[in-house]
């Protein structure tokens, strides 16, 4: 039995982060024996798989199928691969990120990142931390696992854990990558392309970042071309048909915080599109995402706005909602784990 290390994951997202100004090869220098013939270990006949995807593949354990004290880190074959216990997978990787086996470290860390315990922000945090330090190398691995192919299972049944990392580590050289991806066909993959843009779009510091993201974006300096482009494709997505997506549109067009797109802001405060649940004791809460994803918009520009909604007696939920459009059923479908989250919204 592999005996789970107490270090605090607190400790490990610091080491991590310090570790990231030290000389640390990439992660293709790192798991070069197994990149070598790759596609041939996994057992994959087909098209051949992009670098990215390959590199994704072979740092997810695929091409040597690495043991967590005995058992294996994926189970299952083919149609059926699956990552072992989230729970499992964190001990792991406390004690491998302590030890010797770095590569192991990183296959762990990245199962965590991908698919971390539900609603666990501090072992994802510690995840992201320690492959943090290999860089662009690790954007190539979260890209590869967006270009996967439906055949390669245990990656491509992982694209929104990918997408939700991508927005926190949005750099303006993916500018050409996230606008395909604000392009995607699946709305959660489009949402998080769409934020991923805002995220390139932030370019004053001395302004807070809005109150639901669950990190500071870095600032930014675009060409005007490239910063025209994203703007117009995010005006595009504050049209989109799924509410995830005009949410989206709306956070980055408040992290852009541009007083000339004050009016597109204005048209997404009202959007009517509203969540219900039960709050107890009676009660309904009532979220209105893409309107409350504006307010925070406009409050960054100076405008203080409330977006409808809250907690409400059953009378006041009715007058609240009447004549909008209920995407309760919408909004569960595609509920990510919360723990890779990089927003508090109801998108």
């Amino acid at each position: 039995m592999m005996t789970a290390v107490r270090t605090p994951l607190a400790a490990l997202v610091m080491a991590s982060a310090a570790s990231a100004s030290m000389a640390v090869p990439d992660l293709r220098t790192l798991f070069r024996s197994d990149l070598a013939g790759a596609e041939e270990r996994i057992g994959r006949r087909g098209d051949k798989l992009s670098d990215e995807t390959s590199l994704a593949a072979v740092v997810a354990g695929l091409a040597r199928r690495p043991l967590l004290g005995g058992s294996p880190l994926i189970v299952g074959e083919k149609k059926k691969q699956a990552y072992a216990p989230a729970e499992a997978r964190a001990a792991a990787f406390r004690e491998a990120a302590e030890g010797s086996d770095e590569r192991l470290a990183a296959s762990l860390a990245l199962s965590l990142v991908l698919e971390p315990p539900t609603g666990d922000r501090e072992t994802y945090a510690a995840a992201v931390a320690h492959l943090s330090k290999y860089g662009e190398s690790f954007d190539t691995a979260l890209a590869g696992v967006l270009a996967a192919p439906e055949d390669l299972v245990l990656l491509s049944t992982r694209k929104y854990g990918a997408a939700d990392a991508m927005v926190r580590r949005a750099k303006p050289r993916q500018a050409a990558a996230l606008m395909a991806l604000a392009s995607a066909d699946d709305p959660y993959l489009r949402s998080r392309g769409v934020a991923s843009l805002g995220m390139l779009l932030n370019r004053d510091g001395r302004l807070a970042a809005p109150a639901s993201l669950l990190f500071e974006p870095a600032e930014f300096e675009l060409s005007a071309v490239i910063r025209s482009r994203i703007i117009d494709q995010v005006l595009e997505a504050a049209r989109d048909k799924q509410y995830r997506v005009r949410a989206a549109a709306a956070l980055a067009l408040g992290v852009a915080a541009d007083r000339d797109l004050i009016q597109p802001l204005d048209r997404l405060l009202h959007d009517e599109s509203y969540i219900a649940a039960p709050a107890g004791q009676g009660l309904r809460r009532v979220a209105f995402p893409v309107a409350a994803a504006a307010a925070e918009g406009m409050a960054r520009l100076g405008r203080t706005v409330c977006a409808p909604g809250g907690e409400l007696t059953t009378a006041e939920a009715k007058r609240v909602v009447r004549g909008c459009r209920d995407i309760t059923k919408d909004a569960a479908k595609m509920r990510p784990n919360p723990a890779t989250s990089f927003h508090s919204g109801d998108w």
